[in-house]
């Protein structure tokens, strides 16, 4: 399978997770969802397929 694009998110405090593996920061995801009794904001990360190659 070929993609083109490969997506992850992750909260918005986890600075690990965003600056590993040069994923661009793509759009907030507010209250993207409930747990331990609160909302969540998430961000969309991506990496294109010609990227990973470099």
């Amino acid at each position: 399978m070929k993609l083109n694009k490969t997506r992850i998110r992750v909260e918005v405090d986890n600075q690990k997770a965003i600056k590993k593996m040069g994923y661009v920061e793509e759009v907030i995801l507010r209250h993207d969802y409930f747990t331990n009794g609160k909302f969540v904001d998430r961000l969309r990360m991506s990496i294109l397929n010609n990227e990973l190659l470099k």
